[in-house]
């Protein structure tokens, strides 16, 4: 019965990602994953130890794919060893050995994900023309490693203040209008 809805689970997910028809819960937890799995590789690639805590693991175990594959692997080596302790070790085996390794390999290809303006949040821009006194101005700030140019609102103080080269914090971003509102450092 775990072989069966084990593998019958993992080809449901299979299929329905192929089609694309993720719903949003899911699609988000897959970001965390990547996170997660990218901050591993970061961290054993200087050197550092990966210290998973155990709730760290037992969360890992509640998604989809780690419980259809589970069952999968417990299934199967439950038939083969018709011992439940066996069918145990089977399941984590499968895990292990299968299925985490094949998911390391698959999330090498993902990629950081991009970062918009309304990332540029906190962050110092510079000030590339005078701001008028209605207190609007052009400054320069980099997203996502390129340098941007946007029309900016001062928040407070006197615009004509501001200078030209003068470095500006973001204190926050419209982006329906490709704007923001910047203040004095």
């Amino acid at each position: 019965m775990l072989l069966a809805v084990g593998a019958l689970g993992t080809l449901v997910m299979g299929l329905s990602g192929l089609r694309g028809g993720r719903s949003a819960r899911v699609s988000r937890g897959r970001g965390r994953a990547r996170g997660r799995a990218r901050g591993k590789s970061r961290s054993k690639a200087r050197g550092q130890t990966d210290s998973t805590s155990p709730l760290d693991v037992l969360m890992g175990l509640l998604s989809p794919l780690a419980l259809f594959s589970l069952c999968m692997g417990a299934g199967a080596a439950g038939m083969i060893t018709g011992r439940w302790w066996g069918a145990a070790l089977g399941g984590i085996a499968f895990w292990k050995l299968v299925i985490e390794p094949l998911q390391e390999l698959l999330l090498r290809f993902a990629s950081e994900p991009a970062t918009n303006l309304e990332g540029a949040r906190a962050t110092e821009a510079t000030v590339q023309s005078r701001f008028n006194a209605a207190g609007q101005g052009m400054v320069s700030l980099t997203v996502d490693g390129q340098l941007r140019r946007v029309l900016a609102q001062l928040a407070e103080g006197d615009p004509s203040a501001i200078k030209i080269g003068e470095k500006v914090v973001v204190v926050e971003v419209d982006t329906k209008h490709n704007t923001c509102r910047v203040a004095s450092l």
